[in-house]
This record gives C-alpha cells, structure tokens and sequence, in this order.
C-alpha cells in the first residue's frame, strides 16, 4: 500500500513539472526553444562508438528478458523442466547483469 503511495505521488509529481513545463512553453517560447538546442548539442557531442555500445546493450537487454519470457512460458507447457528453467534462467540473469556492469562503465 506504502509503495501505490508512493508511486501516485512520483506521478502526480511528474505531472506537475509537465504543467509548469507547458505554462513555460506558452509564456516563454525564446526559453523553451534555447533548451530545445541546448539538448541538441549535447547530443550530437555524443560520440558515436558510445551511441552505438548504448544500443547494442539496449538490444541485448531485451533480446535476454524475451528469452527469459520464452523460458517461463516453455516451462510453463511442459516444454522444460523446473530444473533446466531454473538454470536457463540463471544464466540469462548473469547475462543481464554482465550488460549492466559494462552500461554503467560507458557513463563513467
């Protein structure tokens, strides 16, 4: 219950600043669009090797959370055993957090 509450106010929250965002978008287009080119050059000042990793993990990531889907539900029919799920699954986890370690060393 604590949790849904906490939740509810991370929104309620979130939208507040999405309404002081468009009342400043309405009231002061010049700030909005020295934002908008401000996010630009930062963007573009990405180097593109790290773009490419980002994606790369990105597409790894969800390639192994498919796969740990497909696991589930093939043990789910009978397909697998609990014990071979069990070990897909585990390997798939050590997976998941061998491209988190390395996501998090491209940001340092």
């Amino acid at each position: 219950m604590m949790m849904i509450m906490m939740v509810m106010m991370m929104i309620m929250m979130i939208m507040e600043i999405m309404m002081m965002m468009m009342m400043i978008a309405l009231f002061h287009p010049q700030l909005l669009l020295l934002q908008v080119n401000e996010a630009k050059k930062r963007l573009n000042a990405i180097n593109k090797e790290t773009i490419a990793a980002i994606r790369t993990k990105q597409a790894a990531a969800l390639i192994l959370t498919k796969e740990a889907e497909m696991v589930k539900y093939m043990m789910e029919e009978g397909l697998l055993t609990h014990t071979d799920a069990e070990d897909i699954l585990e390997q798939i986890t050590v997976d998941m957090k061998l491209i988190e370690k390395k996501r998090n060393l491209i940001f340092k």
